[in-house]
């Protein structure tokens, strides 16, 4: 060794440091990326940051080979040194490689370039060829390991690293572009640290550790130089660590205000759902509720209900006017029966458009949509083009496929409605329809109950005042005769029978038009008009009636129902005071569980019911009775025994 100055060992320990350092930068950036890894995003897939983290951590086995070279390269033998020289160029290879593929994918992500691919291989291919026709003859040795290194350093890895530049400059700018200027910013450092390290690891070479290092100025010059490379690499390698770490940090934590906003997003979408079907449960509640309490009131027309339900629908969806129609069954034409928001000479707006298109006036069978009525030829200069309305929702009011009429309602806007305002207007027609249908059947059963109820009280005029007025009238001739032969004391007597017989007669009347005008009113029920019709017979009558309820009894039926008991129990009182001589009637709603009972019982005279029933007279109206109670699904029993009173019983099942 020379004496004096800096001794060649000297320089190679510390160039060895060098490469130690080196290696320490290349393991910690492969630590730190390989760490952060999980942290990537679509847009820099984990795939892609693994070749990155393995081309970190090859570079620091090939630092920390070269350092052992370095180390034991005055002592060694030649053998280990070549071993050392070979693993070495191995990983030179490989990590190059790695980090190209790391390259081109960037680029290729960032460009849609497919072809790209190929890049690495022909590369690699390339590398290979170059080594074969280089191999010496006489085998491999270090000049030849030297001279892969140098091919590997030229054809692969400062491609690579321009490569990582080029993907990482590309990023940046997509990154910019997509409003993330952080990440595009740390993505451009990045790409500047993979510039700076392809100059810094291509552009300037090391020193030959075989060069003359005699001197201490030749061993100053290796030292100056090695170290000026070595830490521009160093700096290099930790810079490309620092700056994709922090740029996949920013990634993470932009993911995760982009998750934040999605959620959020999703919360407010999910909430404005929630608004939506809560506003629309609450109109439709309104809606159908205000629809029930117009049908079920008697002082409500059709075309109250149905100006109701129009009206409910308008402040329930977008539409600014809206009109209805009902199908006239004999003509089967359309009958404007409500309108709101329009003028009325717009009735016939829609009939226009129809009579247009040559459909005729008839209701639509499913829901229709005119989107434009400003672009509808058949409709210029039509009232609904002038009032500015510009789409119209023909929705059928169909009953069990039954077409009724049809809900036209408008709008002045361009928006169509939407698919759930369509499903739900549908859906109030169907409503509408069935609100129409009961209206319509509810006015045939009143209709046919006052025809039932007429037929009924001719027969009984027939059966009562009509033989009472026959016979007196046969009375009257009678008199006649009597008063014509001079026998005063019969005529007195026959005209003191006219004049009983007529009382009676009077009495009749007077109790029949009670019964009539005792009506059930909606609300007041069948026990509040029954309470009234027994106040007013026992003020008549003379006769105490009583009316008891027990607390399981039923009081609350149907309104068919409750009219045919209240005439029953009427018919059944008449009949206490004409046949029985009663100073006192019951009147009992009783229920068993099984059965709901009404009982009419007095204490008069009674009679024999087989006797009654033999006959075949109809006696104390039980024909009547026995109707009414089959009418209302129950069946009438009649218990009584000469001086026993009597008891009227009408049985109903429950639940009717």
């Amino acid at each position: 060794m020379a004496a004096g100055g800096c001794k060649p060992d000297k320089v190679m320990v510390d160039v060895s440091l060098l490469f130690f350092v080196n290696g320490l930068a290349f393991f910690a950036t492969g630590l730190a990326i390989a760490l952060e890894n999980r942290r990537a995003m679509a847009a820099f897939p984990a795939g892609r940051l693994n070749f990155l983290a393995a081309w970190a951590f090859l570079g620091s086995a090939s630092n920390f080979l070269q350092m052992l070279v370095n180390w034991q390269g005055l002592a060694a033998s030649d053998l280990l040194l070549l071993n050392l020289a070979a693993a070495k160029s191995l990983l030179i290879a490989i990590g190059p490689i790695l980090l190209l593929l790391f390259g081109t994918e960037l680029v290729r992500t960032a460009t849609g370039l497919h072809r790209l691919r190929l890049l690495p291989i022909g590369l690699v291919v390339a590398w290979l060829l170059l080594l074969l026709m280089r191999l010496p003859a006489s085998g491999l040795g270090l000049a030849w390991m030297a001279a892969a290194e140098t091919a590997a350093r030229c054809l692969l890895y400062l491609p690579a690293l321009g490569l990582s530049a080029a993907g990482m400059a590309l990023h940046a700018r997509r990154f910019a572009s997509s409003g993330m200027p952080q990440i595009g910013r740390a993505s451009a450092w990045g790409a500047a640290a993979f510039g700076l390290k392809a100059v810094v690891s291509g552009a300037i070479g090391l020193p030959s550790p075989a060069m003359d290092t005699a001197n201490a100025t030749g061993a100053s010059l290796v030292w100056a130089c090695v170290a000026s490379v070595q830490g521009a690499r160093t700096l290099t390698t930790v810079a490309i660590a620092w700056f994709v770490v922090r740029m996949m940090r920013l990634v993470a934590l932009e993911q995760q205000r982009q998750l934040h906003a999605t959620v959020q997003g999703s919360l407010q979408t999910q909430q404005e759902a929630r608004d939506r079907v809560e506003r629309w449960s609450v109109g439709l509640g309104r809606l159908m509720s205000a629809v029930s309490s117009a049908t079920s009131s008697s002082n409500m027309t059709l075309t109250d209900i149905l100006h109701v339900a129009l009206h409910e629908v308008l402040n329930l969806t977008q539409f600014e006017a809206g009109e209805v129609f009902l199908l006239d069954g004999e003509r089967g034409l359309l009958r404007l029966v409500t309108q709101e928001g329009m003028p009325d000479s717009m009735a016939d707006c829609v009939r226009a458009h129809l009579a247009a298109e040559g459909k005729g006036i008839v209701a639509p069978t499913e829901l229709e949509i005119v989107p434009s009525i400003q672009e509808a030829p058949e409709l210029r200069g039509m009232p609904c083009q002038k009032a500015g309305f510009n789409v119209v929702v023909r929705v059928p009011l169909k009953h069990r496929g039954t077409v009724l009429g049809t809900l036209n309602l408008f709008a002045r806007g361009e928006r169509m409605p939407d698919a759930d305002v369509l499903a739900v207007l549908a859906a109030v027609g169907q409503q509408v329809a069935v609100a129409v249908e009961n209206t319509r059947l509810y006015a045939e059963m009143q209709r046919m109950a006052v025809l039932e109820e007429r037929t009924r009280l001719s027969r009984e005029l027939h059966d009562g005042l009509a033989q009472v007025l026959g016979y007196v009238h046969l009375k009257s001739r009678v008199l006649q005769q009597h008063l014509a032969s001079g026998d005063v004391a019969r005529a007195q007597a026959e005209a003191d029978e006219i004049r009983d017989t007529a009382g009676r007669a009077y009495e009749d009347v007077r109790e029949s038009i009670l019964g009539l005008r005792s009506t059930i009113t909606p609300g007041g029920g069948l026990v509040a008009a029954l309470k009234e019709y027994i106040r007013r017979f026992s003020e008549q009558s003379g006769i105490v009636v009583n009316l008891m309820v027990s607390e399981q009894a039923r009081v609350t039926f149907a309104p068919d129902i409750e009219v045919q008991l209240l005439r029953i129990i009427q018919e059944a009182l008449t009949n206490a005071r004409k046949h029985s001589g009663a100073r006192r009637i019951w009147v009992r709603f009783e229920c068993d569980g099984v059965t709901d009972s009404v009982v009419i019982e007095d204490d008069g005279r009674g009679f024999d019911v087989r006797a009654a029933e033999q006959q075949g007279t109809p006696h104390f109206g039980l024909q009547t009775m026995a109707e009414r109670a089959q009418a209302a699904g129950g069946r009438l029993m009649i218990y009584s025994e000469p001086g026993q009173g009597t008891m009227v019983v009408v049985e109903l099942p429950r639940g009717g």
